[in-house]
């Protein structure tokens, strides 16, 4: 009876094939080695992957604090299919030294505005991680000393490394900088065919990032999208070291979270700027290469591991108190209102005060019909638009102050609205 093709074994056409072509590799531009004096464990201050610059960021990095994360839906009568979940963070606006830097919090009122979205910072599941760690040969005191890493300068490379830090330990490289979760490259694969010591898993590992077994590489990597753990538990030789995961994979990037609500609408002065964001928690189908490994030490007491979205497994851990970091990411024209409706400052008249422009602004905001479409979580940027309109209506002097009757008409939909119906008393 033949065998059938899978991610361990191929087909039995390509394992007859003599010659592979397969990616070309150069030398490695990076290297990382622990000298007899380092010993010291990792300090970063905290900062996520060491303070480095993060694409699409607007802003400095920000600090906060849990304030409450919870499930906001019924989830228990299984007629709703994905869980959301409700979570609320006050600035902290003391520096590292204990100094109350209010500036920080100035700035991030003038620059946020309703729609806008916030990059939340997260970290690779810890189990995940610990596997990754002891594959590679790291015990619990070494994964947690500083490393060096240097860097061989490439002229056409010089950017690829640019975030990573001169000096850090192997779990916050593992933890923070790189994503395990995304599927490895028919490169990648290449490069850690070198690394599996059976013949008979470094030939399969050629098969899939060779031409011929492109077939097989989209079938069984690449839209199952298999993780750098799913890929070590099916190879138990391979033992990649801790530069070749660097080079090879992905930067591990933040996820970003609309806001639901409205920055300036709240009375920051006598009380913390909050920040609320929904998500929605989807679990996703077991692992059948996880559950079946038994060198993953998540397998205890035999019983399967839930497994969810890489930021959703991290933010479902964050309990009040946490600190939790965020960035603004880069503004979107998806704002109310939108830029095309507000005048340039060029086409403005030169008379009048900032006052005068910003009434303008806010009769504007006041007395522009909208409708809005949002099922699910997609709700949430609409709830600040709502607050903010209802900020501007005091400002002006009340609901019927200098405003005429506008039409606003929000949608919402849901699989069953008795067990889910985000903001039904905020809208």
């Amino acid at each position: 009876m033949d065998h059938v093709p899978s991610l361990k074994i191929g087909a039995k056409n390509l394992g007859q094939v003599t010659e592979l072509s397969v990616p070309a590799i150069t030398q490695p531009l990076l290297s990382i080695r622990i000298a007899d004096n380092e010993h010291e464990k990792s300090n970063s201050n905290g900062l996520w992957q060491c303070g480095a610059p993060i694409p699409t960021a607007f802003g400095p990095l920000l600090r906060t604090r849990v304030v409450r994360n919870e499930c906001v839906t019924r989830t228990e009568t299984g007629r709703i299919g994905k869980a959301k979940w409700e979570l609320e963070l006050a600035l902290i606006t003391t520096d590292q030294d204990g100094t109350d830097d209010q500036q920080q919090q100035r700035v991030l009122l003038e620059n946020c505005d309703a729609g806008d979205s916030f990059n939340v910072l997260f970290e690779n599941p810890e189990q995940e991680v610990d596997f990754v760690l002891k594959r590679l040969g790291f015990c619990a005191e070494t994964a947690d000393t500083e490393h060096t890493l240097e860097l061989h300068k490439v002229p056409e490379n010089n950017g690829k490394f640019a975030h990573f830090p001169s000096r850090c330990s192997p779990r916050q490289l593992i933890a923070q900088f790189i994503d395990i979760r995304r599927a490895p490259s028919r490169l990648a694969l290449r490069v850690f065919a070198d690394h599996a010591h059976e013949p008979a898993e470094r030939r399969r590992l050629l098969e899939l990032c060779s031409a011929q077994g492109a077939t097989e590489f989209t079938k069984f990597v690449r839209q199952p999208n298999i993780s750098l753990v799913e890929l070590l538990c099916t190879f138990p030789s391979l033992t990649p070291p801790l530069a070749c995961l660097i080079e090879c994979l992905p930067r591990l990037l933040p996820r970003h979270y609309t806001l639901c609500c409205y920055l300036s609408a709240q009375p920051h002065r006598q009380q913390q700027l909050r920040f609320r964001f929904v998500y929605s928690v989807l679990q996703m189908p077991p692992s059948v290469i996880i559950d079946e490994c038994a060198e993953f030490e998540g397998q205890k007491q035999q019983q399967k591991q839930i497994r969810y979205g890489a930021c959703t497994q991290w933010l479902l851990q964050q309990w009040p108190g946490q600190t939790v970091q965020i960035i603004q990411k880069e503004p979107s024209k998806f704002r109310f209102l939108p830029p095309s409706f507000v005048p340039s400052a060029a086409s403005m008249p030169s008379s009048g005060s900032t006052m005068v422009d910003q009434s303008d602004h806010a009769l504007l905001l006041l007395n522009t019909p909208l409708m809005m479409v949002g099922p699910g979580t997609g709700v949430a940027p609409f709830i600040a638009f709502l607050q903010k309109i209802r900020h501007f209506m005091k400002r002006m002097g009340g609901d019927e102050a200098h405003c005429g009757r506008v039409k606003r008409v929000l949608f919402y939909a849901s699989s069953n609205l008795d067990d889910e119906f985000l903001f039904r008393y905020h809208a």
